[in-house]
């Protein structure tokens, strides 16, 4: 992003009228004003002016890159234009006051836009940008009016909107598409009664990894009415309680945790000081599922933080779900609405559709408390990307080459992808 840092001003001396361009440089991204580059197009004088504080900004117009505003301060107005390109911003204003570089009214606007709405306010107006495409296809967004312009937010029905980059900005679909494609291999296991947890970590901290806990049985033995503090080791001193498969799973357990603590929480979005490498991790969970598929109390826990696995599991943040063998298997539905398309991902368990399936759980399919390991590392990736996305994606029609270019061709390389008729 641009930086803010506070910098001295040239003097500049050759009055101008302020109704003609004056040309502000972007150096540092495409649309973004910072500070730096517009206190360079300010004089020394208007830094310390009181007047014209907090103006109100009117949206009038945007066509041709050229955006209009009505800048107005107590009972007076005057209308800013901007002519805006990626690596610059051509300014002017209706009050023609003779002046060295920008005059007050369009210096006290700009300078709001910055420190209320941020640097990238601009970009908005970019071509294919959210005013572009909500203007085209109004009925599809939801328009605000507001002290500093227009607000466009597209209704929550579309998901996330191509070209927008709302939700699918950062998300790297070239690296979701290399993670490996390969079904789990099941060996039989045998039944036990300690208790194995999957652990979904508190913002996606870690990746869902598995770990054991010791439960307090009901005197029948059926169910778990308590817990025991996890099993962060392999310590003997709980060898007398495991069976052989239990021990086993233990040791994948234990390594499952040291490869997930050292990695970003994410299949597809990297963390700077983290390693991003899961292909060891969803193979420790087609090692584990054979054996884990045998175990009689497996349960899903919200984790806060790696110290609660020196404590007990809370009550509030644990249910019991159910693993089942069972391979889900994506496809995707292309829906033609008309004015747009909208991309959707079906799952299918023995060829029966599953209405409504939740992903939450990384690397798994979940149907109400039933879970379903996803086939490969790739479909895993597949889905975070697409509950990234808001769980569908709406490319309006004029955009479709380009979506199809840089995603569609990738997915329909591995997935059924039918397009089909959809409800305007």
């Amino acid at each position: 992003m641009a930086t803010t840092k506070n910098t001295g001003n040239m003097g500049f001396g050759k009055l101008r009228n302020a109704s003609e361009p004056l040309t502000i440089h972007l150096e540092d991204e495409p649309y973004i004003l910072s500070e730096e580059a517009l206190k360079k197009k300010v004089e020394a004088k208007l830094l310390r002016k009181r007047d014209w504080f907090y103006p109100k900004l009117k949206f009038i117009s945007i066509k041709d890159n050229v955006l209009k505003l009505l800048n107005t301060h107590k009972e007076v107005s005057h209308e800013m234009t901007v002519y805006i390109e990626p690596d610059q911003l051509h300014i002017s204003c209706s009050c023609g006051t003779q002046v060295e570089t920008l005059c007050l009214h369009t210096y006290k606007a700009l300078e709001r836009l910055i420190w209320y709405r941020s640097t990238d306010y601009f970009a908005r107006y970019r071509p294919d940008g959210i005013m572009q495409i909500g203007t085209a296809h109004e009925k599809y967004f939801d328009r605000k009016v507001t002290d500093t312009g227009l607000d466009i937010k597209p209704k929550t029905s579309l998901g996330s909107v191509y070209k927008l980059g709302d939700k699918l900005e950062g998300l790297s679909f070239t690296d979701v598409m290399n993670l490996p494609q390969a079904a789990p291999q099941r060996i039989q296991g045998r039944e036990a009664g300690i208790t194995y947890i999957l652990m979904n970590a508190f913002r996606n901290r870690y990746l869902t990894f598995l770990f054991p806990c010791l439960g307090v049985l009901n005197k029948a033995g059926t169910d778990v009415k308590g817990f025991h503090h996890f099993i962060s080791d392999t310590q003997k001193e709980y060898d007398t309680l495991l069976t052989d498969e239990q021990r086993a799973l233990n040791i994948i357990c234990l390594e499952m945790w040291q490869q997930t603590e050292k990695q970003s929480g994410s299949l597809i979005e990297g963390e700077p000081e983290k390693e991003r490498s899961p292909i060891g991790i969803f193979s420790l969970w087609e090692k584990a599922m054979p054996l884990l598929l045998q175990q009689e109390f497996i349960y899903r826990y919200s984790l806060y933080g790696k110290r609660e696995l020196k404590e007990k599991p809370s009550r509030g943040r644990i249910e019991r779900i159910s693993l089942l063998k069972d391979t889900p298997r994506l496809h995707f539905q292309l829906l033609d609405k008309g004015a747009f398309y909208q991309l959707q991902m079906k799952v299918t368990i023995r060829d029966k559709k599953v209405n409504k399936y939740n992903a939450e759980t990384t690397f798994f399919i979940g149907e109400d408390k039933k879970l379903y390991l996803l086939a490969s590392l790739k479909d895993a990736g597949v889905v975070q990307w697409m509950q990234k996305s808001g769980g569908y994606i709406t490319i309006f029609k004029e955009h479709f080459s380009a979506f199809e270019q840089e995603y569609l061709n990738s997915l329909r390389e591995c997935y059924s992808v039918n397009t089909v008729k959809g409800y305007k």
